[in-house]
């Protein structure tokens, strides 16, 4: 059974590509492709005062965070409120705190932080920039 599943499979790669040697060549530009992609993502990196800039831009989203959920817990019926907006802002600063630890210790080894890791940072901290946090020093 599963010798025919694997038959079939084969078969239908090869016909998809429109034969091996089409197919060699197609794989081979893909498999170069995914390793270039990969080598940017891992080798591209920030200082760690850059790095250092995002994580206290966080520790400021993550206050007004802790201020805006405490003010709604007695204002649930406000839009700003919304059970949808207060669990983005919660899942943002929960994501955020995975991430400021994990700077941290690049950080504190003074080695620089990969650029995957603060474009995350830098995600978290725009989400929680464009969220009713950012309004809630006006109420």
């Amino acid at each position: 059974m599963i010798r025919k599943i694997l038959t079939v499979g084969v078969l239908s790669l090869g016909l998809l590509t429109g034969g091996c040697a089409d197919f060699s060549t197609k794989f081979s530009a893909d498999i170069v492709a995914v390793k270039q992609a990969w080598q940017v993502a891992t080798t591209t990196t920030v200082s760690p005062q850059a790095a250092l800039v995002i994580a206290n831009s966080f520790n400021v989203a993550r206050d007004a965070a802790t201020g805006y959920l405490k003010y709604c817990a007695s204002h649930l019926t406000e839009a700003s409120c919304s059970d949808d907006n207060r669990r983005k802002v919660i899942t943002a600063v929960r994501a955020g705190i995975k991430l400021r630890t994990q700077v941290e210790g690049y950080v504190a080894a003074k080695t620089t932080v990969p650029q995957a890791l603060y474009n995350s940072f830098q995600t978290i901290v725009n989400t929680l920039a464009n969220s009713p946090v950012a309004n809630f020093g006006a109420k």
